[in-house]
């Protein structure tokens, strides 16, 4: 199991949930954080929200890159004075997870992308469990637990997303800890939750995480290609064709497993088709789309 779920963490690098919810995350967390009076708080705002429309529109990983952890420290020293603000925790989980997603080599620098995917867990779950009922489901068997879940709603789905996947992030970051893989059922059925409850939020990144669950397992023991085409299919049309990336994990993860080198080339092929100037406000989640066609491509003797 552990294998499998590196092989989920170490090629969800990509996925749209990487940098799609960080590029979402702070035009709707702060305002109110309670740092200031109004006025500030709206001026803080603007200039966050400006701020992260050059991130999506920047032709420069690298750069957002270098640029990123400034960002993570400034949220770090908002929840010092305010902890338990549920949008500060917000903003905190899904900005942590994003940039590990992001940013963060799992293959050299794993004791850091651990501690930093941590970090991200215990801000969303922090967040959950000012929900009674979630913070009381934790010890429950995975039935009770799963049982519980059902008392979040559509409402709900921001939260319960962004903590799905920084636990998720943490499990499959450490996968030789046991304590981790067991929490496993119970992080996969937050995601599944948020994914009944609003299939498109997040361009249909939940799809994207099932997606790639079910092709990465052995066959025979909990692969399932059908559901896998399923999902990615739903992802890339809920995504649209301003965003790439579904259509990159589809052609990695379906090409690879069902050893079909044509469908492989040609969806990576019509990625890099596309001018990523065309689509501004996704230049840069496109641009890493269109680097990780080009090096699987360049690699491709190595897959088929």
């Amino acid at each position: 199991m552990s294998r499998n779920e590196n092989v989920l963490r170490r090629h969800s690098t990509f996925s749209a949930c990487a940098l799609l919810l960080l590029l979402t995350v702070f035009g709707c967390g702060l305002s109110g954080c309670g740092l200031a009076d109004r006025t500030v708080r709206r001026a803080n705002l603007n200039v966050v929200e400006n701020f992260f429309v050059a991130v999506r529109r920047s032709p420069d990983p690298e750069l957002v890159r270098q640029g990123l952890p400034t960002i993570l420290l400034l949220v770090d020293s908002f929840l010092v004075s305010s902890p338990d603000d549920p949008e500060l925790l917000l903003v905190a989980t899904k900005a942590y997870n994003s940039y590990c997603l992001g940013f963060v080599s799992e293959e050299f620098e794993s004791a850091r992308a651990i501690g930093l995917y941590e970090r991200s867990r215990e801000y969303g779950l922090r967040l959950l469990k000012q929900r009674a009922f979630f913070a009381g489901a934790l010890d429950l068997s995975i039935e009770e637990y799963a049982a519980a879940l059902q008392q979040f709603t559509k409402d709900d789905v921001p939260e319960i997303q962004a903590a799905a996947a920084a636990w998720l992030g943490w499990i499959i970051a450490d996968t030789e800890s046991m304590e981790a893989l067991a929490e496993l059922p119970k992080a996969l059925a937050l995601a599944e939750r948020a994914l009944e409850l609003d299939e498109s939020y997040g361009d249909g990144t939940n799809h994207i995480v099932f997606a790639l669950f079910f092709v990465v397992q052995p066959r025979g023991a909990g692969q399932d290609l059908d559901r896998s085409k399923t999902h990615f299919e739903r992802a890339i049309e809920l995504a649209g064709p301003e965003n790439l990336l579904p259509r990159v994990l589809y052609a990695e993860h379906f090409g690879k497993a069902t050893l079909d080198e044509e469908f492989f080339v040609a969806q990576l092929e019509s990625v890099l088709a596309v001018d990523a100037k065309d689509y501004p406000e996704n230049r840069l989640l496109n641009e890493l789309a269109q680097q990780q066609a080009r090096r699987l491509l360049a690699n491709r003797e190595d897959i088929f």
